[in-house]
């Protein structure tokens, strides 16, 4: 059998060829083969998901493509059907290429993927998705100081297990009766604190 090499194809495209003789004018053709050529782009999982903040991760595998400039980076939104915010990547090093996003909502479904343009082809990555993860917070009622007639300091503690600054507003409630919880929720008297980055309150 002979061989013949090729040069110039898309990546992530489909071929189709068949061989054929010429004897005396008349074709005779073999069968249709087809061959893919590979993708060369994939989005990579998220990884450094914290509260507000991860990074997009993608491979771009251009070794055999030819191109005089090229432009990649990640659209990214809270839908997969609408991630319409782009962000352009710089720096590619070993094929691989991230982008850390900031700023995001705590506890929040979101979706990514990867878009290479190498001159006017564009080519996607499959989507992918992460979620923020929510504060990891428990409280603890204290006992009550400074009692007096009139008057006596409630006091809590919060631990927050965050990397983040986090600020939140802590209530008490409390009643001249001993009641239920549901029943302290919608008659007892509510005051609050504000915490930032603390503990106590």
């Amino acid at each position: 059998g002979r061989t013949t090499g090729i040069t110039g194809l898309d990546p992530e495209t489909t071929y189709y060829f068949r061989s054929f003789v010429r004897q005396n004018g008349q074709d005779t053709y073999g069968e249709t083969k087809s061959f893919t050529t590979p993708s060369l782009r994939e989005t990579l999982d998220a990884d450094n998901v914290s509260e507000t903040k991860a990074r997009m991760n993608a491979k771009l595998d251009l070794t055999n493509v030819q191109y005089k400039s090229l432009e990649y980076g990640f659209y990214w939104g809270t839908s997969e059907s609408s991630q319409n915010t782009y962000v352009k990547c710089i720096n590619l090093s070993e094929a691989v290429f991230s982008y850390q996003l900031s700023g995001l909502t705590r506890n929040e479904l979101y979706y990514f993927k990867t878009r290479a343009k190498p001159d006017s082809r564009v080519f996607w990555g499959e989507v992918r998705s992460f979620t923020t993860s929510d504060i990891d917070a428990t409280v603890e009622t204290l006992d009550a100081t400074d009692v007096s007639e009139t008057k006596a300091t409630l006091n809590g503690k919060l631990t927050v297990n965050s990397t983040e600054t986090w600020q939140v507003s802590v209530w008490y409630l409390y009643s001249n009766k001993e009641t239920t919880l549901d029943e302290l929720k919608t008659s007892g008297i509510k005051v609050s604190s504000s915490l930032e980055n603390g503990g106590s309150f």
